[in-house]
């Protein structure tokens, strides 16, 4: 029995090899690295101090304001913050006092006035009376008049007083700031809700080699995709993506949330020889719908594929 083989053409076994990829969707690789939605936070305290205990662990979630670390000059701190409050309330204190005593004397010239005002006016009411000295009208007028003058001084004197306590009660307010902002420096706290991902110090530790923490808000994760320059305008919000690497157990799924609009030098390269590590990028931002296990690995590496 003899088979015979119909002779196919070179174009036809072509269209057949490219058919699985006809419905292929266009794609676009890039390389990434997962970070918490809010990016990752770098805690740091002023330089010449000294570290005497850690407060939280790697792992950690720590609300707003909480301590992450004990410095040695925290004690000094607080105490020029209370010793700036002791001083502050003293002088408004003694202010308070000048204040009423110069009231007391407003309040005795003013009746010293009413009644000079008063004899007056009897006085001039009976002005062309025979029995009335003219310079007796003048005299009484001349009470009036330096009574008015007292009056006026101490009424001055007061709102001296006065203006005083406003500059005392504001310069003790930029002290008291000046205090808190050095206190800020030397008391590491979290700036916002979030994990605490890397402990940089440990007690004894000098404060100045700069970031003592890197903090972050895991409970929404990113992925920043570095794409290629060539490729930047074909990525748009809303784009479906996927995220893999080795180390991760599968592919995740992502969504294009936002494009950059810098270009910039890469900061991923690739373990592939033949590529180039030296190119120019923009960032794009991807939201991903899964955060286990991405939220362990803050800035492990991916590969990421964006469907155009």
């Amino acid at each position: 029995m003899k088979i015979f083989l119909r002779p196919i053409s070179l174009l036809a076994a072509f269209a057949a090899l490219l058919a699985p990829l006809a419905g292929r969707a266009e794609t676009v690789s890039a390389l990434g690295r997962i970070v918490p939605a809010g990016g990752v936070i770098d805690v740091l305290a002023a330089g010449g101090d000294v570290v005497e205990a850690v407060l939280v662990r790697e792992g950690d979630w720590v609300e707003a304001g909480a301590p992450l670390a004990r410095l040695r000059s925290l004690p000094l701190s607080l105490a020029r913050i209370e010793q700036a409050k002791a001083e502050t309330a003293a002088n408004l204190a003694t202010i308070a006092g000048e204040i009423a005593l110069a009231r007391e004397r407003v309040a005795a010239a003013e009746a010293e006035t009413k009644i000079a005002d008063d004899r007056l006016r009897r006085i001039a009411d009976l002005k062309g009376n025979a029995i009335i000295a003219p310079d007796k009208i003048e005299e009484r007028q001349l009470l009036r008049n330096e009574s008015a003058v007292r009056l006026a001084a101490a009424r001055e004197a007061l709102g001296r007083v006065q203006r005083s306590e406003e500059v005392a009660r504001r310069l003790g307010a930029v002290r008291l700031t000046e205090y808190q902002g050095l206190l800020a420096e030397r008391d590491p706290r979290a700036p916002v809700k979030a994990r605490v991902l890397k402990i940089l110090t440990q007690p004894g530790a000098s404060t100045n080699a700069g970031v003592l923490f890197k903090l972050g808000d895991t409970t929404k994760i990113h992925v920043i995709a570095e794409i290629y320059e060539a490729d930047a305008l074909k990525i748009k919000p809303g784009q479906q993506a996927t995220v893999s690497s080795p180390a991760l157990p599968k592919k995740f799924p992502g969504t294009v949330a936002a494009m950059g609009v810098m270009i910039l030098r890469n900061h991923l390269q690739s373990l592939d020889p033949n590529a180039a590590n030296n190119t120019r990028v923009i960032e794009a931002t991807l939201a991903m719908a899964d955060r286990e296990p991405l939220e362990r690995l803050v800035f492990l590496p991916v590969d990421v594929t964006i469907e155009l």
